[in-house]
């Protein structure tokens, strides 16, 4: 339950929160404020970490539902985004 993520890492010096479904094939974040972490953003993130770790011209793979931030934040730090498609009806 996120209301009991959120809960916790607000009351603790806890700087990210992270919790997943039943199954483990979807997670949830909240940042030090008990705030919900948007998925792409997430993705950025590893996508950022990845790029740190290593270096430039990694690709980054995302779909149309994604902020535009992602794409450009992604691109400007050195990295190639991707954007495909999704959806149970491509499977």
């Amino acid at each position: 339950n996120l209301e009991d993520l959120i809960r916790t890492v607000r009351e603790t010096p806890h700087d990210l929160g992270v919790a997943f479904d039943g199954d483990a094939d979807r997670l949830g974040a909240v940042d030090e404020n008990g705030h919900i972490v948007r998925g792409d953003m997430i993705l950025l993130l590893f996508g950022l970490d990845l790029l740190e770790k290593r270096g430039p011209g990694q690709k980054l793979v995302f779909d149309v539902k994604c902020s535009q931030a992602l794409p450009e934040v992604f691109e400007a730090a050195g990295g190639e985004p991707i954007m495909w498609k999704t959806g149970h009806s491509l499977q």
